[in-house]
């Protein structure tokens, strides 16, 4: 921000010192702004005993004078200049604004000893709004820290987060998508959103199945997909891929239990019956050319 130094003219008076190096020119709205100028201005300035102020005007014999925005401190709301005395030396000037815009503060002070010295001072603090701050619930993803978007800016590049078995399908304000262009108009929280991936199931089909003959089905088409098969006498059905098969060794109510996982997918675990009967062999030898079949 813009500093300045300049010399007034006052009863012929002549301007001592130099600028305010390193004093605050900037501060957010609703923070408050002080500052202690002896902590600034040349060592030839001092306060050991400084008077009443003489608001908002500059006349030789008096110590100090200020205004800000060219009026006196005094009548705006919480805005001061004070002074301090001999135990405590001090100008303090302190204000907190509540809105964003720049304010000029002008102050001129006299040296103590030599009322045609005086030292006169303009700088202008810029009010800025705070940063937004933006937080992140990735409803049971990975941890994404939150961050601050500048009043007026959009969010930017956007976290993308993970979930074992889900596929993330962006963030949220409420039921709003926002993306990388949405500005946004005040602190807020996006959630996640997500999709299951589940693994694809396809039951085997009712009937029965007959003992010693081959049987096979299609359990699933998920790529990668990983079955694990358990129950009583179950040992006979094999596993290739998403596909199960085997011949039933002999008739009986098979109760059958798989597991079914797969990368970035959401495990599951069914269960089906197969119901097994006895194997029926075609015969000719019955006496009279009788054709039967005979129960294996």
């Amino acid at each position: 921000m813009l500093l300045m130094v300049s010399a007034g003219i006052a009863m012929t008076p002549t301007a001592m010192g130099a600028d305010l190096p390193g004093v605050p020119t900037s501060i957010e709205v609703g923070q408050q702004y002080s500052v202690n100028l002896l902590n600034y201005l040349p060592g030839t300035i001092t306060s050991a005993n400084i008077p009443t102020v003489n608001w908002g005007k500059a006349e030789p014999g008096h110590i100090w004078a200020v205004t800000v925005d060219g009026k006196n401190p005094a009548v705006i709301p919480n805005v001061s200049f004070a002074a301090g005395d001999s135990s405590n030396p001090k100008l303090l000037f302190t204000a907190t604004w509540d809105s964003p815009g720049q304010h000029v503060i002008w102050v001129r002070l006299f040296h103590q000893a030599q009322p045609g010295l005086f030292h006169e001072v303009t700088w202008t603090i810029n009010v800025v709004q705070a940063p937004y701050i933006v937080t992140f619930n990735s409803d049971g993803g990975s941890f994404v820290p939150s961050r601050q978007v500048a009043v007026g800016d959009p969010y930017g590049t956007l976290p993308t987060p993970t979930k074992a078995g889900y596929t993330f399908l962006g963030w949220y304000d409420g039921t709003t998508k926002v993306s990388s262009s949405t500005v946004p108009t005040k602190d807020v929280t996006l959630k996640a959103q997500w999709s299951a991936n589940n693994i694809q199931y396809t039951a085997p089909p009712t009937g029965n199945l007959a003992a010693g003959t081959y049987w096979s089905h299609q359990l699933s088409t998920t790529p990668d997909v990983s079955i694990t098969v358990s129950g009583a006498g179950t040992s006979w059905i094999k596993v290739n891929g998403g596909m199960v098969s085997g011949v039933p060794p002999t008739a009986g109510v098979y109760e059958v239990s798989v597991l079914l996982t797969a990368p970035n997918h959401i495990s599951q675990s069914k269960s089906f019956t197969l119901n097994v009967v006895p194997q029926l062999v075609l015969t000719n030898s019955p006496a009279a050319g009788a054709i039967a079949y005979v129960v294996q």
